[in-house]
């Protein structure tokens, strides 16, 4: 059996309210690219994921899927804050990744003790910057996780 034969066995069993009420509330993947709530497709590019949000065409880049996916479901839940967060501490992840493979090029090529200190420094500065970032992105990922998860059991016990 497969999807179309499935997917018209199953519409035989549950109406249609029930089916689109579960497009809204599903996230599924379609080959490279991920389908959420019926309202945001996750496409995987180069460098990262890109968002795109169908209603209004914005489009969004991330560097993981697990901050797309936070993203598109704090976004979902209208926590404007919390998702225009997401997005800022996303593009400061990615220039710190850049910045510190740079200066690790330069630490390796540099032959003066003072300026491989300086680089030294750096990367252990950018080091420490990372983790603080990715502690509070992860924190909006259990937040985004919990709301979801409550919007989960909401929808099952209607």
């Amino acid at each position: 059996m497969n999807d179309e034969q499935l997917f018209q066995s199953l519409a035989k069993l549950v109406d249609a309210r029930t089916i689109d009420a579960l497009k809204k509330t599903i996230i599924f993947k379609d080959g490279n690219q991920y389908i959420l709530f019926e309202k945001y497709v996750i496409h995987h590019v180069p460098h990262g994921y890109k968002i795109v949000r169908i209603t209004d065409d914005s489009t969004y880049t991330f560097t993981s899927l697990k901050y797309a996916v936070t993203w598109v479901t704090l976004d979902k839940c209208d926590m404007v804050y919390e998702s225009n967060r997401v997005i800022y501490l996303d593009m400061i992840l990615a220039g710190i990744e850049v910045s510190s493979l740079l200066y690790d090029t330069y630490l390796k090529t540099v032959k003066s003790i003072e300026t491989r200190f300086i680089y030294s420094n750096k990367l252990k500065e950018n080091s420490s910057r990372k983790k603080e970032i990715t502690k509070e992105l992860d924190l909006f990922a259990v937040k985004a996780k919990a709301r979801q998860m409550a919007r989960f059991n909401q929808s099952c016990n209607k």
